[in-house]
């Protein structure tokens, strides 16, 4: 009977893995095409062209928003890396994207820290919850670095828990940052791909 029940635990946990692993690549891949039909209908020279004309304000503009869609608006930040390589080149986007994520997921992290529980709770209000789950098995880096690899739209919260757990501050640090290429390389070439048409020709590294 005991190994029954086990069996039974184990399929329900591999079992939400798979749905969250699939919800988490759903919202980039709704990005993706959200980009596809702004830019059906925008001219993507004078969208550049602006932002060439902001200079250093402009990368800066783009990681400040993309700090607040982490950290105030939880599961915005990610959606913006699809316009990124279309308004600053493959390279610089993916750059900016890596800093305005490690930036806004290491100050969910501190917030979590330095503030506790109560002013999570204030911050997020009922999606609390969503970090309950994920606060335990932070006791492993593994998990982390699964979780930044395949939770993705999870991702704005497992940083606030993880505030909350007992993981050092520069290992969340490390593996966030590391970690988060694979998904931002995919996202932001998604977008530039997309928006060019799928002409690889077209493609700007910078």
């Amino acid at each position: 009977m005991r190994i029954a029940e086990q069996t039974a635990e184990i399929h329900s946990m591999q079992q939400q893995s798979t749905n969250s692993t699939w919800k988490s690549w759903l919202l980039p891949g709704c990005a993706v095409a959200v980009v596809f039909i702004v830019f059906r209908y925008v001219d993507v020279e004078d969208l550049q062209a602006l932002v060439a004309r902001a200079g250093v304000f402009g990368p800066l503009v783009y990681i400040l928003l993309r700090v607040v869609g982490t950290t105030i608006i939880p599961l915005v930040g990610g959606t913006m890396h699809s316009g990124a390589g279309i308004v600053f080149g493959f390279i610089p986007g993916v750059l900016y994207s890596v800093m305005g994520a490690a930036i806004g997921h290491s100050l969910n992290f501190w917030l979590a820290r330095r503030f506790g529980r109560a002013f999570v709770t204030r911050l997020l209000g009922e999606r609390t919850a969503r970090i309950d789950p994920y606060i335990e098995r932070l006791g492993s880096v593994r998990w982390l670095v699964f979780s930044r690899v395949f939770l993705i739209s999870a991702y704005d919260f497992i940083a606030y828990a993880a505030g909350l757990s007992r993981m050092r501050f520069v290992t969340f640090v490390l593996v966030t940052t590391l970690f988060s290429l694979p998904s931002i390389i995919i996202a932001v070439g998604g977008g530039l791909l997309v928006a060019n048409g799928f002409d690889i020709s077209q493609l700007s590294l910078f």
